[in-house]
């Protein structure tokens, strides 16, 4: 079968039919295929989300991706350090129902869900077809897994942090590349924090801009901007 045009990647399901006409094609439905007579799935399954689909009203906390439900999540990830990279894979659920799995395979390649059956397909297009960026444009399959996959990673450090009376530090490099580190300032308390900012600066260079999570809004808060 051919390829998708806008997707390379993807090859057409190996079952007989023409582009555009078979629903559970990752092909068929990446991209518009109208041009005969009749609607492509595409186009169908854009006009049915667009309709009377969910919407993305909920924002993530630590990526930002907008969701329609919080009950679709990552509940668990495993990795392996293959020498060039590193592998992960993260299970994903809808509340108790196992989707499938976000995966990369740490040599470069995109991130990818691969569904544990049928109903996790089509539970996890509806789903992404929902999603939103931080910025409001759509979100593909590669941004919402690597999302989800952040937000499981990042509660887990933040529950870690406290367990330890400590708070979470999120920083960011000239490249936008997060890191954390764990601190004993009190985000309540001004002076810490002060005291927070001039050590970003004096003993960490190379960070152009730092966060703390505070538990009580549950959110971040920029304590650090480096002025060059």
């Amino acid at each position: 079968m051919p390829m998708c045009r806008q997707h390379p990647t993807l090859n057409h399901a190996d079952y007989p039919h023409e582009p555009g006409t078979l629903y559970d094609c990752r092909a068929c439905e990446a991209e518009c295929h109208c041009g005969g007579e009749g609607t492509c799935v595409h186009c169908a399954i854009t006009a049915e989300s667009d309709k009377g689909g969910e919407m993305a009203a909920i924002r993530l906390p630590h990526s930002g991706l907008m969701v329609p439900t919080e009950k679709v999540r990552v509940t668990q990830v495993s990795s392996t350090d293959i020498g060039t990279g590193i592998a992960w894979s993260g299970t994903v659920r809808d509340g108790r129902t196992l989707l499938g799995a976000f995966t990369n395979g740490g040599r470069g390649g995109p991130t990818k869900f691969q569904e544990a059956d049928a109903a996790g397909a089509r539970r996890m297009r509806e789903f992404i077809a929902a999603c939103r960026t931080a910025d409001g444009d759509q979100a593909d399959e590669e941004a919402v897994g690597e999302a989800l996959t952040d937000e499981h990673e990042t509660s887990k450090s933040i529950a870690a942090a406290q367990r330890r009376g400590r708070t979470l530090i999120r920083h960011y490099d000239d490249f936008d590349i997060p890191g954390f580190w764990e601190s004993t300032a009190d985000p309540d308390r001004p002076e810490m924090v002060r005291a927070l900012a001039t050590e970003c600066a004096a003993r960490h260079p190379g960070v152009v801009r730092a966060e703390l999570w505070d538990v009580t809004s549950r959110a971040w808060i920029e304590f650090y901007r480096r002025t060059d």
